[in-house]
């Protein structure tokens, strides 16, 4: 390199005036019957900047909206792939978005309070608080969350804000202390004493 050289740092600013739709998405498609020809609907994984691929999206050109979404708690989707009606009379170019949109998800099961709020287990109240509150903010159902998530913030933070409460969960779990269960380990099958 050239010794005397100046560096400078170019900073590109995002600007949604000529975005597609006003969210954050990755992995776009569109009906293929219209690849290299014009088109109204594509389809997306929606990405926001806090996490990656929460939901897919249907956003409409024309109109620069997400038009429709499918959103399942714990279920991040995959790049989704449309897939058109086949139609009768061969006629691919009918109705653009009559078909389907196939997306392979894996539910993510068993997720602890902590995992709900996404703190560590060591986390202080003031912690727990604030990330129940950025949660809060991330998922109400207003903003596009579910009713299911919300109730699932609302009881992490009900039970790791009471150290009651809390004590209990963190030794036995979510089923409480007559499920046998201590951090996570059986102490014996339902029905069975281990004594």
């Amino acid at each position: 390199p050239y010794a005397g050289a100046r560096t400078s740092q170019v900073v590109y600013p995002i600007s949604y005036a000529n975005s597609l739709v006003p969210v954050q998405f990755e992995l776009p498609r569109i009906n293929p019957y219209h690849i290299g020809k014009s088109y109204r609907y594509f389809y997306a994984a929606r990405s926001p900047p806090d996490r990656f691929l929460d939901a897919l999206i249907k956003g409409e050109i024309e109109s620069k909206k997400e038009c429709a979404f499918w959103v399942e708690t714990f279920t991040p989707p995959s790049e989704p792939i449309f897939v058109p009606k086949p139609h009768a009379n061969g006629d691919n170019n009918s109705i653009e978005d009559d078909g389907v949109v196939l997306s392979v998800s894996e539910m993510v099961v068993d997720k602890t309070h902590y995992d709900v709020l996404g703190i560590d287990e060591n986390a202080t109240q003031e912690l727990i608080i604030s990330a129940f509150r950025q949660k809060s903010k991330e998922h109400h159902p207003d903003r596009g969350g579910t009713h299911e998530m919300m109730q699932k913030i609302n009881a992490a933070k009900e039970v790791l804000t009471d150290p009651k409460k809390r004590a209990i969960y963190d030794r036995y779990g979510s089923e409480g202390p007559s499920s046998g269960m201590a951090h996570g380990h059986s102490t014996g099958f339902p029905g069975f004493s281990s004594g």
